[in-house]
């Protein structure tokens, strides 16, 4: 893959990753003024929740996003795709054991955040 290439699909997810986290803020600023602190919190645990694993999934296929063989990018994607829901799982299971939160505004957090990502590509 050329380098122009990498650079090109980096600032791409880049970009849909900074889309993502706007809406989370500003859905999270949009709670926070109409119904109050407890539950804009919660909303921004759960877009978290959803950012913070893509992220990680996004530095993980990027960086071996440099091969040139189509199956081991593939399979990196693959791994990668497993490691992220991996990650959502711990870090649901930690933060419903450790955080005071409204789950229900909590996972409404986590779902907007992965509609957010799934429209970023048409901004």
């Amino acid at each position: 893959m050329s380098h122009l290439a990498l650079r090109i699909t980096r600032t791409q997810i880049t970009r849909w990753l900074m889309i993502q986290l706007a809406i989370i803020v500003l859905a999270t600023s949009v709670v926070l003024l109409l119904k109050g602190r407890f539950l804009a919190q919660s909303i921004f645990l759960g877009g978290m929740l959803s950012f913070l694993p893509q992220w990680a999934f996004a530095r993980f296929w990027l960086r071996s996003y440099k091969a040139s063989l189509a199956p081991r990018l593939v399979k990196m994607f693959y791994v990668g795709e497993g490691i992220k829901l991996c990650l959502i799982a711990v870090l649901f299971i930690l933060a419903l054991k450790y955080i005071a939160m409204n789950v229900i505004a909590c996972f409404i957090g986590f779902m907007i955040a992965q509609i957010a990502f799934w429209i970023a590509p048409f901004f």
